[in-house]
């Protein structure tokens, strides 16, 4: 295996060619997490190519000896946030396979990985309507929220401003989706801005919301999504949580 570096434009790259392959076909040591920006940048140049998805070895190589290696790795090191494939930035990926009055979502650091996309898929487990709520950083006096809605169901369209953090209201056994950014200005609220949809087929609805806690904040550690009714969040019940920051 000779060893060859071509450039393009300040970026070095380095290619073993493999004699037993095919004419043309190379194979290419990269650091993991550039995976994802490799392959994006193979289909944008309209190249084509082929990935083995088991890896064979994890057996560390020495780098090459080079005396721009340690220039490249202080690069890559930079860039770790956008070399980050999608399924890097899941911090929460949780599904109910059982009833639950509310799922915490802890250990998070939202000056190092923010702002946040959540998205949550709610089913009302109880047979009565059913209010699921959003908290932050264990703060669960409902009045210390605030929320805007603006609500529509076919020709009608009201708002409202309730003192809670009311993230759904379901009516029995209903279902919604919820999507939107978790993000804190540079004063400290912390701000759940969401596009929802409620039940489905015939009887569907849609609205935005936007939740907001009345007391600044110095960093947002955990996320509950509660249920006012005990046992109100039904199995399948999903709620993912990616970073959008770098």
């Amino acid at each position: 295996m000779d060893k060859q570096r071509f450039r393009r434009g300040m970026e070095h790259f380095y290619v073993a060619d493999f004699d037993a392959l095919p004419t043309g076909v190379v194979a290419v040591f990269v650091p993991r997490k550039a995976l994802y920006t490799l392959k994006v940048a193979c289909r944008y140049i309209r190249q084509r190519e082929s990935w083995v998805d088991t890896i064979v070895s994890d057996v560390l190589y020495q780098p090459p000896d080079d005396e721009d290696w340690d220039s490249i790795l202080s690069v890559i090191d930079e860039m770790e946030g956008y070399l980050m494939s999608p399924y890097e930035r899941v911090l929460a990926d949780v599904t109910l396979e059982n009833i639950a009055t509310y799922i915490d979502i802890t250990g998070l650091n939202y000056n190092e990985t923010g702002p946040w996309e959540l998205m949550c898929f709610l089913e009302n487990a109880v047979d009565a309507t059913n209010s699921i709520y959003w908290f932050i950083n264990s703060l669960y006096t409902e009045t210390s929220y605030y929320n805007v809605l603006m609500y529509t169901s076919g020709s009608g369209m009201s708002t409202a401003k309730p003192n809670n953090p009311l993230l759904a209201y379901l009516t029995s056994y209903g279902k919604s989706m919820h999507s939107g950014m978790v993000g804190m200005d540079g004063t400290g609220y912390v701000t759940y801005m969401s596009v929802f949809t409620r039940y489905g087929g015939a009887n569907v609805d849609t609205g935005h919301r936007y939740i907001s806690h009345a007391v600044a904040q110095d960093n947002i550690t955990s996320i509950r999504i509660a249920s006012k009714a005990e046992n109100g969040l039904d199995i399948g019940t999903r709620i993912i949580l990616l970073r959008r920051g770098v």
